[in-house]
């Protein structure tokens, strides 16, 4: 009797933002982070969303939680606004989670510019981190929406539209790294 090969978990991907940016588009940016995930189940790759105000329990060490939550996730999706490259705990997300997926060997960051940052400012141009963060984002920063984020309307056929975008890129990456971490058949040929 042959022991039945362990179903690999959903890959997660962790909703890294402000939760005052959240606000401020009348919670559009977890809704967004929730349009993904539907894509991706619609498109049969279903992912675990991990968001931190349901990941996170009255008295857990926030902070502590937080760093296991991003080190076990398979992806971060950064919702960049000016606030969030100045945002202490973003930024020490974004930081471990770069470190991790450029250790492992694949690019995990899905950066969406909500409200790209003025990198021009004296306090972004004079922070080495906020200059990581600007370098990594111009790197693989991959979608930027039609329509200004603002102007999406949760539901509508744009904000699906953009979410959909989203699920397909990352639905490539979850294939890749599949792929890229298949084991090769050695079986020499017959002849």
């Amino acid at each position: 009797m042959s022991a039945t090969p362990a179903v690999p978990p959903k890959p997660s991907v962790f909703l890294s933002y402000v939760h005052a940016d959240d606000d401020y588009h009348d919670g559009m940016l977890t809704a967004f982070a929730r349009a993904v995930e539907e894509a991706c189940a619609y498109k049969g790759a279903p992912i675990e969303l991990i968001l931190d105000k349901d990941a996170l329990q009255w008295g857990d060490d926030w902070d502590e939680r937080l760093q296991q939550e991003v080190e076990r996730t398979t992806f971060l999706l950064a919702m960049v606004t000016n606030r969030y490259v100045t945002s202490q705990a973003c930024r020490k997300e974004f930081i471990q989670f770069l470190t991790k997926t450029r250790a492992a060997g694949y690019n995990g960051l899905l950066t969406l510019l909500v409200d790209a940052p003025n990198w021009d400012r004296t306090d972004l141009r004079t922070d080495p981190t906020a200059q990581l963060i600007h370098d990594t984002i111009n790197q693989y920063q991959w979608l930027e929406p039609e329509t200004p984020f603002e102007d999406l309307e949760p539901g509508g056929r744009r904000f699906k539209r953009v979410a959909r975008k989203v699920a397909d890129e990352l639905i490539w990456r979850i294939d890749r790294r599949k792929a890229d971490s298949a084991p090769t058949s050695s079986v020499a040929p017959v002849g």
